[in-house]
């Protein structure tokens, strides 16, 4: 059987390697549109700071050792732009129609915009990839305009400070569950 997974962050890469374990036989490909597989979303705001200094630290696996660990076989930059249910086949840009028996789609969410003036401007951001973080990085650089990154510093402040009460919080729970 061929299963083809379209998205290959951390829900379609964990699928993927659960199906593996359940079916050594399987045919299993993850069609990924990014150039990154397997990529920590939550370590992006670190990369931007500085925190992380390179992005590749943010990458969970490659295809390489997905193919020789799990015999998956992982496909980068390769954006699905079509999937026909009706003749089980998905279409990558630029390429031919692929079969499948079985699809799953693991793309994650797609982020909503409000309907504002000037959303889609050049200086908006929506932090989703390495790309979107060097994107910023360079505009940043360039044009040494930070307005467009001001509240991604103000949100990365806020989850420091939060950080701090956690143990706060886990003792609080503790606490609560001791008392049970």
């Amino acid at each position: 059987m061929k299963i083809a997974i379209v998205g290959g962050g951390a829900a379609g890469t964990a699928c993927a390697t659960r199906l593996r374990r359940l079916n050594e036989n399987d045919e299993i490909v993850i069609f990924e549109k990014s150039g990154e597989l397997a990529l920590s979303n939550c370590g992006l705001p670190y990369l931007l700071s500085g925190i992380v200094e390179d992005g590749k630290a943010l990458i969970g696996t490659t295809p390489e050792q997905m193919k020789q660990k799990y015999n998956i076989d992982c496909r980068l930059n390769a954006e699905v732009e079509f999937i026909n249910r009706k003749d089980k086949s998905v279409t990558v840009k630029g390429r031919e129609p692929e079969s499948y028996d079985k699809l799953i789609i693991a793309t994650g969410a797609y982020q909503l915009r409000p309907d504002i003036n000037g959303i889609l401007g050049e200086q908006i951001f929506t932090v989703n990839n390495l790309e979107s973080i060097y994107k910023i990085k360079v505009l940043s650089i360039i044009k040494k305009e930070p307005k467009a990154i001001n509240i991604i510093f103000l949100i990365l402040l806020i989850s420091e400070l939060l950080k701090a009460k956690i143990e706060f919080f886990n003792r609080i729970i503790a606490a609560d569950r001791i008392k049970l």
